[in-house]
């Protein structure tokens, strides 16, 4: 795992999550396709989607989207749901369970 998510990854594993709705700003990171960053990223969503009840994912461009749902493949009606650029969807789905 790259050497920036450690602290993330390491304080997923010290919280109480599993009662937690958890958004990902990726607006603000850049573009990436280096394969570190992307088993990186599987690695994380996969803790974090795991141990939470609902977990979204903001992403600024629709190519950034597209690639995001290669990497992590949400299931359709799972926990997990991803948007472009609209951080109002995203509270939605966190607070209600909405798409």
């Amino acid at each position: 795992m790259l050497a920036s998510w450690a602290p993330i990854y390491d304080l997923a594993q010290t919280l109480p999550l599993a009662s937690w709705a958890l958004c990902l700003d990726m607006r603000p990171a850049p573009p990436s396709h280096d394969p570190s960053v992307e088993q990186a990223l599987r690695q994380l969503r996969a803790r974090l989607s795991s141990q939470t009840t609902r977990f979204a994912a903001i992403l600024k461009s629709a190519v950034g989207l597209l690639h995001a749902t290669r990497l992590v493949q949400p299931p359709k009606g799972g926990n997990i749901r991803l948007f472009h650029d609209d951080e109002a969807g995203a509270l939605r789905f966190l607070i209600s369970g909405e798409p």
